[in-house]
């Protein structure tokens, strides 16, 4: 090769190099492009990030805390009433003060507070937690109080006959009243309606139940879960007893025993009289066991008031 093809070789080879330097330079111009791209997204993430306060992360966090409270909830009510029927959805006293006292608790949470804080909304969730734990506490509670109700354990043969010395053998009810106690449907018959002579057709005795109309007053009181305007703790409860709850108590010897001792005591209570009954009914059993019979009617005005005291005409009956 002569001097002159090595000097146009390296011409050639001198464009040849340029036209890569431009393809480069070309590449990296690329990259650069790429990469200025990625870095504002990683940067306008980064700010939208940075500007989202933490109030609206909690926020977040206080809805799902909330709605799945809710769905725990209503499943566990659900359930229970699909078991147990209207007595369970219909609930009881207990179960409505221990409920009202979750709602309570998360008004207080949120009395006097127009904006939220990190620290309020984390009490809040704290607060709805709290009250999702107590509702279904609550809810349990109940449903083991009904169906304990609804299947009593059972009586032995020693103890279902009753045998003593002060009121004889045998079962201490009428026939007629346990009728009336094991269907709480069952209507009363002629003898107690109204312009009835008030004698039972199975044991033929003459009782004094009262007439349809006519209700005995028992007002309880409890301690409430806060105090009302007026400062006071406790709260009042109302039942009416009234003419069928009289007369399922009611004994071949036209004595008057209680149901509720039965159902939920160990012993027997029998008074010789109404009045006699009433107070012990009143001043014996809790709120909770005079709120489960169905012929004690809650917060309706009553015509008669509760009788003085008369324990002497009461006896008690040992059944186990």
């Amino acid at each position: 090769m002569n001097l002159w093809d090595k000097v146009a070789e390296k011409r050639k080879q001198k464009k040849k190099d340029s036209k890569q330097d431009d393809e480069i330079r070309q590449l990296k111009e690329q990259v650069a492009q790429v990469d200025k791209r990625s870095q504002k997204v990683e940067t306008d993430s980064r700010r939208m990030h940075e500007s989202s306060s933490p109030n609206d992360e909690d926020g977040e966090t206080l809805s799902r805390s909330l709605a799945r409270s809710e769905a725990l909830i209503r499943r566990e009510y659900n359930d229970g009433a699909g078991r147990l029927g209207k007595r369970y959805a219909m609930g009881d006293l207990i179960t409505e003060n221990q409920l009202q006292a979750q709602i309570i608790t998360l008004q207080e949470a949120l009395v006097n507070r127009h904006s939220l804080s990190h620290g309020d909304v984390q009490q809040l969730i704290a607060a709805s937690l709290a009250a999702r734990n107590g509702s279904l506490d609550a809810l349990r509670q109940q449903y083991q109080r009904i169906s304990s109700e609804a299947c009593p354990p059972p009586r032995s043969l020693t103890s279902s006959s009753h045998h003593t010395s002060d009121l004889g053998a045998g079962e201490i009810f009428c026939k007629y009243s346990l009728a009336l106690q094991n269907t709480p449907g069952l209507p009363l018959s002629a003898p107690f309606a109204l312009g009835g002579d008030g004698r039972c057709h199975v044991c033929r005795v003459q009782l004094d139940p009262e007439t349809t109309n006519t209700y005995w007053h028992i007002e309880k009181r409890a301690a409430a879960n806060a105090r009302d305007e007026k400062g006071d703790s406790t709260k009042e409860y109302h039942f009416d007893l009234g003419q069928r709850f009289i007369i399922k108590c009611h004994t071949e010897r036209g004595e008057y025993a209680c149901v509720l001792c039965r159902r939920h005591g160990d012993i027997d209570v029998v008074c010789r009289s109404v009045p006699t009954l009433v107070n012990h009914v009143s001043k014996e059993h809790a709120i909770w066991e005079l709120d489960a019979d169905p012929d004690l009617r809650k917060g309706v005005d009553s015509r008669r008031a509760l009788p003085p005291p008369q324990g002497q005409d009461k006896r008690q009956r040992l059944i186990r």
